[in-house]
């Protein structure tokens, strides 16, 4: 029973469902040595990054991908096409069924050290 002016709160000791379980990466494809290149122009030291949202199927492979930041060139969507289609998820989980539709953010950055 609810009773006005009485406030409602959760158990202390509540243990949660896990009805809903994010995708997650569990290992990233071959890393291109020249991939980040193009994000870091060679007259700056400053870092950048290249933020990618991956599309995950039940089955943990990358289905389409998104770049959120960074350059954005045919050259490096090829190095990223190579890189994510070897790379491994784990599948978004739906009451502990595998399901599509998960999604990962990447972030790249390079840092180039003169010396």
């Amino acid at each position: 029973m609810i009773l006005p002016g009485i406030t409602v709160q959760a158990d202390p000791n509540d243990i949660p469902l896990g009805l809903l379980r994010p995708a997650e990466l569990i290992s990233l494809g071959d890393y291109p040595d020249t991939m980040l290149a193009e994000v870091q122009h060679p007259d700056v030291d400053l870092q950048h990054e290249l933020l990618v949202d991956v599309t995950v199927d039940a089955q943990g492979q990358m289905v389409n991908y998104d770049i959120i930041t960074g350059p954005d060139s045919p050259a490096l969507r090829h190095q990223l096409d190579q890189m994510l289609i070897f790379s491994r998820f784990r599948p978004m989980l739906s009451f502990g069924r595998p399901t599509s539709g998960g999604h990962v953010v990447l972030s790249f950055s390079a840092i180039h050290v003169r010396g």
